[in-house]
């Protein structure tokens, strides 16, 4: 049985932000971005899984 979501889904995020700093041409936002993938990146893959899973969880009405 897999895990909802995979660490595809980890990699897609890190993905979006990095193309998210290259398409801003504001400093202070490029710089933000930029460092919000790295935290990503910095986090093991198992952990950021569990996090995107409860903000997904969260997110759907009950």
């Amino acid at each position: 049985m897999g895990v909802w979501p995979s660490g595809e889904n980890v990699d897609a995020l890190v993905e979006a932000l990095q193309q998210a700093a290259e398409a801003t041409s504001d400093p202070e936002e490029k710089s933000a971005l930029r460092r919000a993938a790295g935290a990503v990146l910095g986090v093991s893959k198992n952990v950021m899984t569990e996090v995107v899973a409860a903000v997904i969880a969260r997110s759907i009405p009950a």
